[in-house]
């Protein structure tokens, strides 16, 4: 089950539309806001986001800013996803950054 006030960090797999895990997919179905990385992702997969999702370009964006859809969006009630190319525990930044880190909170990355 897909909880609200919830950020996952999903990954896209190798690319194609047709290799997306069940799981990625299902998530894209469900979320209200998602930040992709526009840069690196294969549009075609943001086909299977639900209607009416907020989609955000992480590409257009700077840390702070999607630090900030994503925090204000749980805090509203919403199901977000960073949806990143590839594994993001292999492939992203995420595993260099801490999103809790309070050097975030004070605007400095």
């Amino acid at each position: 089950m897909n909880e609200p006030n919830t950020v996952y960090f999903v990954g896209s797999g190798p690319g194609d539309p047709e290799l997306i895990t069940l799981k990625a997919k299902k998530l894209l179905e469900s979320a209200d806001v998602v930040v992709y990385s526009g840069s690196l992702l294969n549009p075609k997969l943001l086909e299977y986001a639900k209607e009416g999702a907020t989609l955000h370009d992480a590409a257009l964006l700077d840390r702070i800013k999607i630090y900030e859809i994503l925090r204000d969006s749980t805090k509203q009630g919403k199901l977000a996803i960073r949806f990143h190319d590839g594994d993001p525990s292999l492939f992203s930044t995420i595993p260099s950054r801490n999103y809790s880190n309070t050097n975030y909170h004070k605007g400095r990355t």
